[in-house]
């Protein structure tokens, strides 16, 4: 296969941004209640400033449990779970609003979960087609995903499955290394300006592991913001750090330029030994006992003579960053550190040019670039307003038109676009896994099979001739509840990861993922139905008109989607597919109980079970439709 190189349109929408975004953090904690009551939270990250640059791959280190992805969790803005967190993350300069960190960031997890069946370009072309909007020609995204595997060296595999083989699966796709490249690229689809990567080297060879931390490396030369969290790396690995961020017991020991670490180290005393890695030896520090606090206190009190890549713009007052319900008033003016001079040319320049044009209003020209959309921020729509007047914002809006939130306007495609490219995805699902559909295929076959020999041509006149008609309706519709709901709930627990990941990043909206399997499954749903009534209706001799057979049929396809409905609501409400399984036996056992059927009259105190359910509603359909106008001629009785 030829290599591909990216076109020299790509190279512009690859290359250098106009606008570039440095993060600022200024007193991060984040802290875990205790499981114990009565005993304080436990706290992960301890007041913890700093900041990012642009065009610069920031690398944190730490030992294990310092709190490195609990800092780029903070800085994506993640939702914290049951901990909480205070402090600012500001964006040059200005604070942003958490949920739009998809529109100009991407947080890539460490195990980042993908869809075992679909190929790197698909998966790819996927994420393109959800994310950016229809104002896009779909020629110019297939476009920038050939620029994107291009870049990425992905070309030799772009047509392999992804696999799981990794994750426990018995799906065989690509590396360890690419499938790390094809996470990276998914995100790469909206051309985000800030990239986060948890560990992207773990469990991955010293080759692959180079490969990758150099490929973020060319990405930060592009003018992206990247930091990642990194366990050990070796001396080549290093080489690729631009600047370092230290952390032990989630307490900062080290900010600033890589190349300075070890000048700083050997200013304190702590001098690296000829012939170790550096990292190495900083690991050993962070861990030792009396150097740590030691470390901590002196970072403290003087890290800021040491930090040599100044933030983009002057410090200003700035409203909190706020996680969950906590809330941390605002600092003084000042940098990290106490420190507020700017020590380069950029920075002064910068300041001088005016806030409006590094600020995040200035998005809106960048976006419109990048994405071929322009972004609506409530600074422009308020650039009238006079000063001091309060944002739309609430409590977390900054006062005047200039330092306003931006809100990005949504570019997600419509709900019946998702619709449609969810359906086609699940349609490439299912005919790469055919065992699945011949397996339900087969299986109601037999079934089909096997009731229409027990129940073969059931007479008119014996004395159990309505007792097996209703039987037979009602084993009829149990083939189509239990197997359906459990089927789907172990399905959902295996795309549970995609979809969840998928989902909270907002490249679509869970209604559509639902809707879009519900297209895929009814025409497959509505052939096992036809074929098993074609089976069993003539085999037992139920009645043989038109309208009768359809509305059997029909009856038999709705019950078989609400099940396959209920197994999913089984899934995704349980976090263990045994668990969910359990729950939908339970939920099917109360529906079978008080169908009609089996329980004959129904107890006063279990009348409702009965009027909500909707397997007691189609076995009373059923049963209307076979009995009416049949001619029974022998009593119910057999004992009369």
């Amino acid at each position: 296969m030829t290599t591909e190189e990216p076109s020299e349109k790509a190279q512009v929408r690859l290359g250098d941004f106009a606008t570039q975004y440095d993060i600022e953090f200024r007193d991060l904690r984040f802290s875990v209640p205790s499981k114990k009551s009565g005993k304080p939270h436990t706290l992960i990250l301890r007041g913890v400033s700093g900041y990012c640059r642009s065009a610069r791959l920031t690398a944190i280190m730490g030992a294990s449990g310092a709190g490195k992805t609990t800092l780029l969790n903070a800085l994506a803005g993640k939702a914290p779970g049951k901990g909480s967190v205070t402090g600012q993350v500001l964006l040059n300069g200005r604070p942003f609003i958490e949920r739009d960190f998809r529109y100009w960031g991407v947080y890539v997890m460490q195990a980042e979960p993908l869809l075992a069946t679909a190929t790197v370009k698909e998966t790819i072309m996927t994420s393109a087609l959800l994310r950016l909007p229809l104002s896009i020609p779909r020629k110019e995204k297939v476009q920038r995903v050939n620029d994107i595997i291009a870049q990425l060296g992905l070309q030799h595999c772009q047509g392999t499955m992804v696999g799981d083989e990794g994750t426990g699966g018995g799906v065989r796709g690509i590396s360890g290394g690419e499938r790390k490249r094809v996470t990276v690229g998914v995100g790469l689809v909206t051309q985000p300006h800030v990239l986060l990567l948890d560990e992207p080297t773990s469990g991955l060879d010293s080759e692959t592991a180079v490969s990758i931390v150099e490929l973020m490396r060319d990405l930060a030369r592009q003018g992206r913001t990247v930091v990642t969290t990194i366990h050990q790396p070796n001396s080549t690995i290093t080489n690729c750090f631009d600047d370092l961020l230290l952390l032990s017991f989630g307490q900062l020991i080290y900010m600033g330029k890589w190349t300075k670490s070890v000048e700083y180290f050997s200013s304190l005393g702590y001098k690296c030994p000829m012939y170790t890695n550096p990292s190495d030896y900083y690991m050993s520090l962070m861990k030792d006992a009396e150097a740590s606090p030691r470390l901590v206190d002196t970072w403290k009190k003087a890290g800021g003579d040491w930090v040599t890549t100044p933030r983009l713009t002057a410090p200003e007052p700035q409203t909190p960053f706020t996680s969950g319900s906590k809330v941390v008033a605002a600092d003084e003016p000042g940098t990290a550190n106490g420190h507020s001079t700017l020590e380069n040319g950029r920075g002064q320049e910068a300041s001088e040019a005016g806030a409006a044009d590094i600020e995040m209003g200035a998005v809106t020209r960048v976006h419109e670039r990048v994405n071929g959309e322009a972004a609506r921020t409530s600074a422009q729509e308020s650039l009238n307003e006079t000063p001091g007047t309060s944002g739309p914002e609430g409590r977390g809006g900054v006062e005047g038109g200039k330092g306003r939130k931006v809100r990005m306007r949504s570019l997600q495609p419509p709900a019946w676009y998702q619709v449609w490219v969810l359906a086609i995805r699940n349609v490439q699902f299912y005919l790469r896994n055919p065992e699945l559909m011949l397996a339900k295929l087969f299986t109601y076959i037999f079934m089909g099979g096997f009731m229409g020999l027990m129940y073969l041509r059931l007479p008119l006149d014996t004395a159990t001739a309505g007792y097996n008609r209703s039987a037979a309706l009602w084993i009829s519709m149990f083939a189509f509840t239990l197997m359906p709901s459990e089927t789907a709930c172990s399905v959902w627990n295996q795309e549970r990861a995609v979809i969840t990941k998928e989902v909270k990043s907002g490249q679509y909206r869970l209604s559509s993922f639902f809707l879009a399997k519900t297209v895929v499954s009814v025409p497959f749903e509505t052939v096992i139905a036809i074929i098993f009534t074609v089976i069993i209706y003539h085999m037992i001799g139920f009645q043989a008109k038109l309208d009768k057979y359809l509305i059997f049929m029909v009856t038999l396809i709705l019950v078989n989607l609400i099940s396959e409905m209920v197994g999913f609501i089984g899934g995704i409400v349980t976090k263990e597919v045994t668990i969910g399984l359990i729950l939908i036996s339970v939920v099917t056992y109360f529906c079978f109980a008080f169908s009609g059927f089996i329980v004959q009259p129904i107890p006063k105190y279990f009348v409702w079970l009965h009027k909500i359910s909707y397997y007691s509603l189609a076995y009373t359909i059923l049963v209307k439709n076979e009995f009416t106008g049949l001619n029974i001629q022998s009593p119910l009785d057999p004992l009369r």
